[in-house]
């Protein structure tokens, strides 16, 4: 007996060593793979092994970094279904190399890391995707060498981290800060070396027909994140429907967007739930928006719930947050409520609302200076209600007032917080209660020559047009 007991002890230490001696090891909740330390000049060959690693194991699966900066090119995992991790945002670092090779053409063909190489230095198609605890970082300008999408001449990066799918994909990101650099060449992209920082999107191609692409839809959320330096922070666009998308979330699970065009960007999301919340974020283009995609327009609408966020828009063609939707076409309704804009001498509005309806706006507060603190355009059915305008400034430049419901707004309700705030009411059939009525010959012409009707313009070339 004594005998056996032995022999089951020296099985169960040969069992033990062999698990500590390999990168790869179990434990109750699945497998880890550990990837070893930077090496300080190319760490692509061990990041993109310890993904596949996991990729063919299966679910429950870890990438887990060490500490230090990894260096890497363009990363691509299928169908991953785990976690890639590091020890935290200040101590795992993974920086794109300069000069990265993009293959022409590329949202045409299916990434891989050989002979479609994106602009995106870590991609995810399909899967469970959970990334955490790191930092991504673009310091080169420019990021990478010239290339064209379509007549575009680019050197910059699209994303920092995508993920696509052509089934229903879920994917999360928690405690991961992402920046970029300032790049003022002409092959930049509103001044910035690097577009987006998290992009969820459904341009997956189908086939090599331009804007032949798979749906993406499934659940997706960022979360304790920041981001900084970079044309837009987080955002999920074209393609995608029939989903649940989180950006923030809870006062604990809020992301901070510093020196950025956009902050959040929401384009043609169809069939879904949006929550935009507990976020603190500038933009010298607009906080958040909710606009049409270049080239896909929903055929459902969706529900955008944006609340409890503290906005710092900044410059002449800022507003704090921004809606178009579709004049034929109706795909949002959205409830904008609890939210701080605090505004930086804006261009245009705090809450800006073109061709929606059914907005409502209630309960926020806006304040600083610039074209007015809300305006419903072209829109119908709104109702904005119980905001605090007492601190914002309508620029007298403008001519506007601090609410603003124009010429083509119609059946929409007003109901001040205080007698003292101004409501320039334009439209027909719309009921205005508790404020104070703007002149509306105090509308300036040069305020007047604003008011065409959006285009929609390519997301990734100009902000679209608004007044």
């Amino acid at each position: 007996m004594k005998n056996e007991i032995m022999q089951m002890k020296v099985v169960l230490a040969l069992c033990m060593g062999l698990l500590l001696a390999t990168p790869l090891a179990a434990w109750a909740g699945g497998y880890t793979v550990f990837v070893p330390a930077p090496n300080g000049v190319d760490d692509t060959a061990n990041l993109q092994r310890a993904l596949d690693d996991c990729v063919r194991i299966g679910r429950d699966c870890t990438v887990q970094l060490a500490g230090g900066r990894y260096l890497t090119r363009q990363l691509v995992a299928y169908n991953f279904h785990g976690t890639f991790k590091g020890k935290g945002k200040n101590k795992t670092i993974i920086e794109a190399l300069p000069e990265l090779d993009v293959t022409q053409g590329s949202i045409e063909c299916k990434p891989s890391t050989t002979d479609c190489l994106w602009p995106t230095l870590i991609l995810f198609v399909d899967g469970d995707i959970h990334v955490s605890d790191m930092a991504i970082k673009v310091p080169a300008v420019p990021s990478t060498k010239p290339y064209f999408l379509g007549d575009w001449k680019l050197a910059v990066l699209i994303d920092a981290l995508r993920v696509m799918g052509r089934s229903k994909t879920n994917a999360s990101v928690e405690r991961v800060a992402i920046s970029g650099a300032h790049d003022d060449s002409d092959t930049s992209y509103a001044g910035y070396n690097l577009i987006n920082g998290i992009l969820f999107a459904g341009e997956l191609a189908k086939s090599q027909t331009p804007f032949d692409f798979y749906y993406l839809s499934g659940i997706f959320s960022v979360t304790e994140s920041s981001f900084n330096t970079m044309g837009s922070g987080a955002g999920a666009d074209g393609f995608f429907k029939d989903s649940r998308v989180v950006i923030g979330g809870s006062p604990a699970a809020g992301n901070v967007f510093e020196d950025v065009a956009v902050g959040i960007d929401l384009e043609s999301i169809e069939n879904s739930v949006v929550e935009v919340s507990h976020n603190k974020a500038a933009g010298t283009w607009d906080s958040a928006w909710v606009i049409p995609w270049c080239c896909n327009l929903p055929t459902k609408p969706s529900l955008f719930l944006i609340h409890d966020n503290t906005f710092k828009p900044s410059g002449p063609y800022a507003d704090g947050i921004y809606l178009q939707d579709d004049p034929a076409n109706k795909w949002i309704y959205a409830l904008i409520y609890d939210n701080k804009i605090e505004a930086q001498d804006i261009g245009y509005g705090g809450i800006s609302a073109y061709n929606t309806r059914g907005t409502t706006v209630a309960n926020n507060k806006v304040s600083g200076k610039g074209a007015d603190a809300i305006g419903i355009w072209r829109g119908t059915y709104a109702a904005v209600l119980d905001n605090n305008v007492n601190a914002f400034v309508a620029n007298p430049d403008a001519g506007l007032a601090q609410i603003v419901l124009d010429a083509n707004t119609t059946q929409s309700t007003v109901v001040c917080k205080t007698p003292n705030d101004t409501v320039m009411d334009l439209g027909t059939g719309n009921k205005v209660m508790g404020c104070q009525a703007a002149a509306s010959s105090a509308f300036s012409p040069k305020m007047a020559s604003k008011l065409s009707t959006p285009s929609v313009q390519p997301r990734m070339k100009a902000k679209p047009t608004r007044r």
